[in-house]
């Protein structure tokens, strides 16, 4: 336990801060965290009153989900805490779904690495609208997912200089725009897909 270790401390809205930082603070959709299972792992932030000695305002730990009732959440405490005294490794934590910062998922069962990175052109890094065409290659070297994402208007000129492009991971993109985990999940290299505004759904172009 840190020097300066305190007491007191309460759970952070994850929701409020994502509506008031919808572009640089992601959390799971709200039915993934109105949903889950027991035996779930959570990621939880914990806000220390006070700031602690040594400057930590917070600590990110995992808790699994025990048991729900009415729409909230028991768990147990996965994590040994640095500087909030008084809680432990394997303590009972109430929380509910606008607390849910992050829900681990296996690879096996999202389908794909999430560590792994796509190439974006900087029009639709820096845009606040979802891609509007992504295509797939085969991957050139491992932690290559080989998607690459497209604001859709591009000029053609642009797409001919890499300084217009970047990388950005699978688990990023899919956090900022949830519509992208089926194409990562079941595209595969030579496909093209495109979103469908009216259907609210990316679908495979032909």
């Amino acid at each position: 336990m840190a020097d300066g270790a305190d007491t007191a401390w309460h759970l952070e809205n994850v929701e409020a801060m994502a509506a008031a930082h919808p572009r640089t603070f992601f959390i799971p959709p709200a039915d993934a965290r109105r949903r889950l299972k027991l035996g779930d792992g959570v990621k939880l932030i914990f806000l220390l009153d006070i700031r602690a000695s040594d400057g930590t305002e917070a600590e990110r730990m995992w808790v699994e989900v025990l048991s729900e009732a009415g729409g909230r959440y028991s768990g147990e405490l996965l994590n040994e805490p640095a500087v909030i005294a008084g809680l432990n490794l394997g303590d009972r934590v109430d929380f509910g779904p606008e607390h849910v910062a992050s829900i681990d998922v296996s690879e096996a069962e999202i389908g794909y690495r999430v560590e792994d990175l796509a190439i974006v052109t900087r029009r639709l890094a820096q845009a606040d609208v979802r891609p509007g065409y992504l295509r797939r290659d085969e991957p050139l070297r491992d932690g290559d997912s080989g998607w690459q994402l497209f604001l859709g208007d591009e000029p053609d000129e642009s797409l001919e200089d890499s300084e217009n492009f970047g990388p950005a991971k699978l688990g990023f993109l899919t956090d900022k725009f949830p519509e992208l985990e089926s194409v990562f999940r079941q595209g595969e290299s030579g496909q093209v897909w495109a979103w469908q505004e009216d259907r609210k759904t990316y679908e495979r172009v032909e």
